[in-house]
């Protein structure tokens, strides 16, 4: 037998309980309003299954907001209780800078503050950073954006 196969076949790994069921998902929505200097406005769309968050935004379009500030997108205490892990999670996304696109790191904390930060090379090591974002021109997420985490 290879990995993934049982005696008689092979078996398609199943989140949600297996092959016989298990929980039925969580659903909803919620609209988050981000702090200075972003106005979003956007919805959110999740799905919970097993303690697995799964966070997305449906849109055929790169999310933007133009501002001169160099932070971008925190929604302090804007994630649902239902959403929020246990320890901080960092999900790395595509976003834009200043019409360019770049690395992204997104962190999901317990207390529900959701956060976007810029990935910059120093040397020869990517860091990230929160305030490192271009003063001028549009910020945002690439299409279709979407995380998956543990709670």
């Amino acid at each position: 037998m290879g990995i993934g196969s049982m005696k008689g076949g092979l078996y398609p790994l199943v989140r949600g309980g297996g092959a016989s069921g298990g929980s039925a998902a969580v659903t909803g929505t919620f609209t988050p309003s981000f702090s200075d200097p972003v106005t979003l406005g956007v919805t959110f769309s999740y799905s919970i299954l097993n303690d697995i968050v799964d966070l997305w935004i449906s849109s055929s379009t790169l999310l933007t907001d133009t501002s001169t500030a160099t932070t971008f997108a925190t929604a302090a205490g804007q994630l649902p209780v239902a959403l929020r892990p246990t320890v901080s999670r960092h999900l790395y996304v595509g976003a834009a800078d200043n019409g360019v696109a770049v690395a992204c790191r997104c962190v999901v904390n317990a207390t529900g503050v959701l956060q976007f930060a810029i990935g910059q090379v120093s040397g020869s090591v990517l860091t990230y950073s929160l305030s490192g974002w271009t003063a001028s021109g549009a910020k945002g997420l690439q299409t279709n954006f979407c995380i998956t985490y543990p709670l």
